[in-house]
């Protein structure tokens, strides 16, 4: 199909060999194999020992989602490998000495995540201070607009519930006049204090 062959065309996944085969259910260690690849540790995965140990064993450094190299994924499995890589720096290869086959590579960290690489998102953190409901201090401003810190963002994702939170967002970088917002969730910083009205003096 063409989603299989726009994969294949990225040099991604491989048709032909052992590692990948499209028609049939992939296990972790494939998949793994393949969100290694797309944060650019291809090369370093082979120099720790390639296909299915060096893949096993760069993830865990990586701290991904981790299953046993063979369990076959589910839809779950994969949505919760590709979120554990969100906030992964992608790694890029430089030449330091000569060129092509003759010269020295070295690979570090780029400082593009793997959403602003591959999917036009960046990372926001801090507190919700309007919710497109309410706000902190002042009117909400409403009409789909949210507020994290002093920024404002279109909202595509519900926010009600978190003004007051300490939240992380997902917004797109595709557009430059605009930044929407299309998945925002707690960052697991907060800590909430119920007050009964018994609580209080009358």
């Amino acid at each position: 199909n063409n989603e299989i062959k726009y994969i294949t065309s990225l040099g991604l996944m491989q048709v032909t060999g052992s590692n990948f085969e499209p028609d049939k259910k992939i296990t972790y260690a494939q998949m793994l194999e393949e969100v290694l690849k797309l944060l650019g540790t291809g090369a370093l995965v082979n120099a720790a020992g390639g296909y299915p140990d060096g893949v096993m064993a760069y993830g865990a450094t990586l701290n991904l989602y981790t299953k046993n190299a063979n369990d076959q994924m589910s839809v779950n499995d994969m949505c919760k490998l590709l979120y554990s890589a969100f906030d992964k720096n992608v790694t890029e290869g430089y030449f330091t000495q000569g060129y092509l086959s003759d010269g020295k590579f070295t690979y570090k960290e780029s400082d593009l995540t793997f959403t602003e690489k591959w999917m036009d998102l960046t990372v926001v953190k801090g507190i919700m201070t309007d919710d497109g409901i309410s706000a902190l201090g002042k009117e909400s401003i409403g009409n789909k607009r949210v507020m994290i810190g002093s920024d404002v963002y279109t909202a595509e994702a519900d926010c009600p519930g978190l003004l007051g939170y300490k939240v992380k967002a997902y917004i797109s970088t595709a557009n430059d006049t605009e930044n929407t917002m299309y998945a925002v969730i707690k960052n697991g910083q907060n800590t909430v204090t119920e007050i009964d009205s018994a609580d209080f003096d009358k």
